[in-house]
């Protein structure tokens, strides 16, 4: 460290020549204005950062791949809910094909057991491109549900929503699911149901499960408490199992109906309501079982992409 600057700037040591230079640190009691001027410009450089960083909207689906998922549903049919699930997925998402901007809306999907596994995370752009018809995609998603299922645990899925949701609001580096980097949240205006507005990040995360929480612990909903929550939870099942009354509890109120972001799926004639939801949570538009019919498609595809 030295006490004052070099005539040149640079580092005189011999072996620093030509890799160094010097840097003034002035303390904060030697001129206090320098410093806050100094903190000032730290700010700015960080917001023109941010204001360069390219807008997606991102939505999470969470998928339940435990044991219970591969029973078949109404035998003597083989079809089981894992069957379901990503049929509704690969439905809901295909259903975007006409979206402004598919290079900007982005889907991650996470496998979950007692493990997490990253299936998918692209754009919507990519996702066309890679897979010709929704069947193609659902057939991916199927062989990927195949791997170590063990045990239902989500709260593990839960805090990893919570982790990818905060990456996107701050650093922007969503590589360690093998998104983009150097990206921000769409800001997204939507009503409340006192009638007024509110902006949110163009990010939701949908969990999908057939099963109670078995992970350790008492099930508890990471988002709650932060504002608008992007969590809805869905439950295969009768209302009344102890899993389905656990994510019914874990979700919170949308803020434009005032009702529970829960869906409930009780027999497979009911699907199609997956699919809606899919198609809801991947235009990043609503939040709870009535967003879906009282929103236009081309409503949601222009709330994506703006």
């Amino acid at each position: 460290m030295f006490d004052q600057m070099t005539p040149t700037g640079f580092c005189d040591r011999p072996e620093c020549a030509g890799v160094g230079y010097l840097v003034e640190v002035i303390s904060e009691d030697e001129n206090p204005a320098l410093v806050e001027n100094s903190k000032a410009l730290a700010v700015y450089a960080q917001a023109e950062a941010d204001e360069n960083r390219r807008a997606i909207g991102l939505a999470s689906l969470f998928i339940d791949r435990s044991p219970s998922v591969f029973v078949p549903v109404a035998p003597p049919a083989t079809a089981t809910r894992a069957d379901l699930f990503v049929a509704s997925a690969a439905g809901g998402i295909f259903d975007l094909r006409d979206i402004s901007n598919p290079m900007d809306a982005y889907v991650a999907v996470v496998t979950f057991s007692s493990d997490l596994e990253v299936v998918l995370f692209a754009s919507l752009e990519e996702i066309f491109s890679r897979f010709t018809t929704p069947a193609d995609l659902a057939a991916f998603l199927s062989q990927a549900m195949r791997r170590n299922n063990n045990g239902t645990n989500i709260n593990l899925a839960l805090n990893e929503a919570k982790r990818m949701r905060d990456r996107l609001v701050s650093s922007g580096d969503l590589s360690p699911w093998g998104g983009p980097k150097d990206v921000k949240p769409i800001m997204h205006t939507t009503l409340t149901d006192a009638g007024g507005t509110i902006v949110v990040p163009n990010y939701r995360c949908v969990l999908l499960s057939d099963g109670e929480h078995n992970g350790g612990g008492a099930l508890a909903n990471p988002f709650a408490g932060e504002g608008v929550d992007p969590l809805i939870t869905s439950y295969f099942g009768d209302v009344e199992d102890a899993g389905a009354i656990e994510l019914q509890k874990a979700a919170s109120f949308c803020p434009e109906h005032n009702a529970r972001q829960f869906f409930a799926v009780t027999r497979p004639q009911q699907i199609a309501s997956l699919r809606g939801l899919f198609k809801m949570a991947s235009a990043s538009s609503g939040f709870c079982p009535m967003c879906v019919p009282s929103r236009s498609t081309t409503t949601r595809m222009r709330d994506a992409a703006e």
